[in-house]
């Protein structure tokens, strides 16, 4: 059994955050309070990331306006204005709806967010894992991740080996497969990880049908990967 905090619409929340020039009402506690209480969005773990070109697109003053947003916040607070939904195990221990910075600029660390301090505790996201604007270089106590994940061409991202499985695919924002490998392979992915998916590139869109990683095959490829990333 788990206790779930209730989610959030993030598109909703932060629209009216843009759009006030003061953020004096949406500053209270008490409407926060209730935009949290009235929004109920439902975990469905296969929904897909967002394109960038379809998020919020942050101006500076955005920015600031959003930092006051989540200025002395918990991380669960931090999280559902993110909308994205916690729940406590019975171990204690978090599993979130998903992960997701969900603007089109700037980054979780822009705005102030210690991302590793925001994932304490947390050990599965339920959905996708899209690290787009994300500067961490591991994904810290989470060990499962039941959605795809998805690594930018340019990622911060030095080692997944903690990750015990992945349900979906690897998706990396490359043009080429020879690039998403390039990616790949100095993350130290467990070959057993990758239980169902494939590893592949451009999340945005029409898949490319490139990939290397087949079901049948994903660990003899993932380990021939490593086995070259190690002798370089």
């Amino acid at each position: 059994m788990s206790l779930i905090h209730p989610a959030c619409d993030t598109r909703h929340i932060i629209q009216r955050a843009m759009k006030s020039k003061t953020l004096g009402t949406l500053a209270k506690e008490e409407e926060m309070a209730e935009l949290l209480r009235t929004s109920n969005t439902s975990i469905v773990y296969h929904t897909k990331p967002t394109p960038p070109h379809k998020r919020i697109l942050l101006t500076k003053e955005d920015l600031q306006n959003f930092k006051y947003l989540i200025k002395g916040k918990s991380n669960d607070e931090i999280f559902n204005t993110l909308g994205i939904r916690v729940e406590y195990n019975e171990n204690g221990s978090k599993s979130i709806s998903h992960y997701s910075w969900p603007f089109n600029s700037f980054s979780f660390s822009a705005a102030g967010i210690d991302e590793e301090k925001l994932l304490e505790g947390v050990t599965e996201i339920q959905g996708y894992c899209d690290l787009t604007g994300s500067k961490l270089e591991n994904l810290c106590s989470v060990k499962r991740i039941r959605g795809d994940l998805v690594i930018p061409l340019f990622t911060k991202l030095k080692d997944l080996s903690g990750v015990e499985q992945i349900d979906r695919n690897i998706i990396c924002s490359a043009e080429n497969i020879e690039d998403t490998k390039d990616v790949i392979k100095k993350l130290n992915i467990n070959p057993q990880a990758l239980k169902n998916g494939v590893v592949t590139t451009k999340p945005w869109g029409i898949y490319t049908g490139e990939f290397y990683s087949l079901p049948q095959q994903q660990t003899e490829q993932l380990n021939k990967i490593q086995a070259e990333a190690s002798y370089k």
